[in-house]
């Protein structure tokens, strides 16, 4: 437990917009469901850092990810994002939400925890 009061981010920190994503689900051609990120979407400011990145491969393919923290003001919409039926859009760049805490239960901001899967690439040389 902290020993001080959170305080949260002032406005000016938070100065990317992101889209936040909802999945849905539209019927295909034979009338099942199908998930698709089409749902609600909604857009705010927040603070991003990134913490670091890794590289593996797998089957011939270089694979590169990216941890951020992002931090978003807690409000009606933001506190309902659950890592399993959102999403972040940071422009063209999707970030999948690992983790989602509302800090110190303070009802003041929400972190979330992602990461960013870059598209994979062929690796031509052998370990």
């Amino acid at each position: 437990m902290r020993d001080r009061a959170y305080k949260p981010r002032g406005a000016g920190r938070r100065n990317v917009k992101v889209v936040i994503q909802a999945k849905g689900t539209n019927p295909d051609a034979t009338g099942h469901k199908v998930p698709n990120w089409d749902g609600d979407t909604f857009e705010r400011s927040a603070a991003v850092i990134t913490r670091g990145g890794a590289e593996n491969r797998r089957f011939d393919q270089l694979r590169a990810e990216v941890s951020h923290i992002v931090y978003l003001v807690y409000d009606s919409r933001t506190r309902g994002i659950t890592p399993a039926d959102f999403r972040l859009k940071l422009g063209d760049r999707v970030l999948n939400i690992g983790a989602a805490f509302d800090i110190d239960q303070a009802h003041a901001e929400i972190e979330l925890h992602c990461t960013e899967i870059m598209k994979p690439r062929h690796c031509t040389t052998r370990l």
